[in-house]
């Protein structure tokens, strides 16, 4: 079975220039890690609360930039896999 995403992965947010469409100014970039390091706690509880645990395999749909993957990435560990939508 081939499954795809759609659009594909990471194209809704990049411009042709390969810009990001919604900013990518220093301030912006600032602000969306910013906004990153502010949700990762709630982030954290809600994956507790949904059970990944190391070895999981999950994918943050709808994430935009950044999202909460680094937290996701380090619930899962090297022998799980994390991806994005």
């Amino acid at each position: 079975m081939r499954i795809e995403s759609f659009p594909p992965m990471g194209t809704s947010e990049i411009s042709v220039s390969g810009r990001y469409l919604l900013g990518d100014s220093p301030a912006e970039i600032r602000h969306l890690v910013e906004q990153a390091h502010i949700y990762a706690n709630e982030a954290a509880e809600l994956f507790d609360l949904i059970e990944i645990d190391v070895g999981s395999a999950a994918i943050d749909v709808g994430c935009g930039v950044l999202g909460v993957l680094h937290v996701l990435a380090e619930r899962v560990g090297v022998g799980g896999a994390c991806a994005w939508s």
